[in-house]
C-alpha cells in the first residue's frame, strides 16, 4: 500500500468542458465523468476554478490481483514473479451501471479482471440482449478471446459500479515467451472448454467413450498449443 500526502492546486477553463469535440456541459451526465475518471482527470463544473484538494488515498491493487490469477485455472501455474510481471503496469479502471466493459464482435486484445463490482454477460439472440451470465469481483473478462485472437463472444455490462485491472496481450506474451509450462496449461484449458462447449464431457456414456474423449482432448490440446505458438510467436 501506498500513501500519497500532497496537496495540489489545478486550474481548468471552458476548455476542460470539451472532449472530443464532445461538450460536457451537463453537469449530471455519467458517461464522460467515467471517462475522464478512467483518464485520471476531473470535471471542474465552473467556468474556471482553483482548488486545493488533499489526495486521497490510493491502494496498490498489484497484491489482490496477483492473489486472484494465483487462484485461476489459467494462471495458477505461475509462480509469483511471473504474476507480478503479467501485471506490472495494469491499468485500473472504473465503469458505472449500464457501461460495456467488452463490447460483442471488438477484436480482443486484452483481459480484464473484477477487483469489484458486478457486471451481466450479454449476448444478442434474435435481434435481442439476453443475459446468460453474472461475473462478480475476482472473475476474470475476455481471457479467452485475449489468448486465441477471437472477437469478444458476448457483451459485458456492469450492473453498478465496477473497478476492473485491464491486462494487455502483449504482456501475456512477455510472461508466455518465459513459461512454457503455462502455455501446455492454457492449451489444456482451452481444450477442456471447448469440449465443454460441445457439451461432449456431460454424456453419460461407456468406458470405450470416455477414451474416445480423452483422445479428443489431446487432439484439440495440440491444436491449441499450436495456435498459441503461432499467436503469440513463441
Amino acid at each position: 500500500m501506498w500513501i500519497q500526502k500532497t496537496f495540489c492546486a489545478s486550474t481548468r477553463s471552458f476548455s476542460d468542458f470539451c472532449l472530443n469535440g464532445l461538450s460536457l456541459g451537463f453537469r449530471w451526465a455519467p458517461t464522460p465523468w467515467y471517462a475522464l475518471h478512467r483518464a485520471g482527470m476531473s470535471i471542474p463544473w465552473p467556468m474556471q476554478v482553483v482548488q486545493f484538494e488533499k489526495k486521497r488515498r490510493q491502494e496498490d491493487p498489484t497484491p489482490k490481483i496477483t492473489d486472484i490469477l494465483s487462484r485461476h485455472p489459467m494462471f495458477s501455474v505461475l509462480n509469483d514473479r511471473r504474476l507480478r510481471q503479467l501485471i506490472e503496469g495494469a491499468k485500473s479502471q472504473l465503469f458505472g451501471k449500464a457501461q460495456k466493459l467488452v463490447r460483442q464482435g471488438e477484436k480482443g486484445d486484452f483481459m480484464l479482471v473484477i477487483v469489484d463490482g458486478k457486471a451481466d454477460v450479454m449476448v444478442e439472440m434474435e435481434g435481442k440482449p439476453t443475459r446468460v451470465g453474472l461475473l462478480r469481483e475476482e472473475d476474470c473478462v475476455g481471457e479467452m478471446a485475449m489468448l486465441t485472437g477471437e472477437r469478444y463472444s458476448a457483451n459485458v455490462v456492469a450492473n453498478r459500479d465496477t473497478e476492473v485491472v485491464q491486462i494487455p496481450r502483449d504482456r501475456m506474451a512477455s510472461v508466455l515467451r518465459e513459461s512454457p509450462e503455462l502455455l501446455e496449461k492454457l492449451s489444456e484449458i482451452l481444450a477442456l472448454r471447448k469440449l465443454e462447449t460441445e457439451a461432449i464431457l456431460a454424456e453419460t456414456a461407456s468406458q470405450r467413450a470416455q477414451e474416445s474423449d480423452k483422445d479428443l482432448h489431446n487432439e484439440y490440446a495440440n491444436d491449441f498449443l499450436g495456435q498459441l505458438r503461432a499467436f503469440f510467436s513463441i
